[in-house]
């Protein structure tokens, strides 16, 4: 399936900052349309330094993420790990009907104000935005701190 059209787009802050820089496709599925990003997709803080970054595919599932604390340090990673869905079609999909589970691999940093660095917290699975499995969290010195089980 092709989308139908694509736009490119920006949106400022009052301070004239880019807030949001992305790209849009449009389907027309049995005559109903749908606007989905695609691509990277940009946030930023008001100061113009990343507040997050997204990529996509072209139906809109999130590919990774990564956000960030203000002065550009990462916080948060996250990568598609696996999608498990019943949906048939792309049709099925964008309806939003039906099973849908999305896991993703992430990483949560601290960011150490003494030590003006980052280091690696915590990583472990999400399903659907909610800890699953193990989680491994770590000290500063990248050393395991506990190892963290949580059940679907």
């Amino acid at each position: 399936m092709k989308p139908i059209d694509s736009l490119k787009y920006q949106d400022y802050f009052k301070n004239g900052k880019i807030r949001e820089r992305g790209k849009l496709y449009k389907y027309l599925i049995e005559g109903q349309e749908y606007i989905t990003n695609t691509g990277y997709l940009y946030e930023f803080y008001r100061d113009g330094t990343f507040k997050r970054i997204y990529h996509m595919d072209p139906y809109g599932v999130v590919l990774s993420c990564r956000v960030y604390l203000c002065g550009n340090e990462v916080w948060i990673e996250q990568n598609l790990v696996s999608i498990k869905t019943n949906h048939n079609s792309i049709q099925d999909y964008l309806s939003g009907e039906g099973f849908y589970e999305r896991t993703y691999h992430s990483k949560v940093y601290n960011y150490s104000f003494k030590s003006d660095c980052n280091w690696l917290q915590k990583e472990g699975e999400r399903v659907n935005g909610k800890k699953s499995k193990n989680w491994t969290i770590f000290n500063r010195d990248g050393s395991i701190k506990k190892i963290k089980n949580y059940n679907p």
